[in-house]
């Protein structure tokens, strides 16, 4: 098994600019060298309302990608924003007559 520890890491530009968070590091402290995680889901969406959406085929998730930059004095490191792509959510059920 991997022994794996808490990496804290700041995020720079895009729609989270400014927020840190702890992820997972490697043996040698160093975080993942990118990754992407989804944007929020629009708040005014009821459950209703996506599942419409989502039926007709206009639901999308947003994913913001960053990719580790450099490290701050106190060991924090900063991803920079490097963009965000969309995916269609589909409804993948057998039986769509619910």
């Amino acid at each position: 098994m991997v022994e794996r520890h808490q990496v804290h890491i700041e995020l720079i530009g895009g729609p989270e600019d400014g927020r840190t968070l702890s992820v997972p590091g490697s043996r040698g402290g160093l975080p993942t060298p990118c990754f992407e995680f989804p944007g929020e889901f629009r708040p005014d969406f009821d459950a209703a309302t996506f599942l419409r959406a989502v039926r007709a085929g206009s639901a999308e998730l947003t994913w913001l990608g960053y990719a580790r930059d450099d490290r701050r004095d106190d060991g924090v490191w900063r991803y920079r924003y490097t963009g965000s792509r969309t995916t269609p959510i589909t409804d993948t059920r057998d039986d769509r007559s619910a």
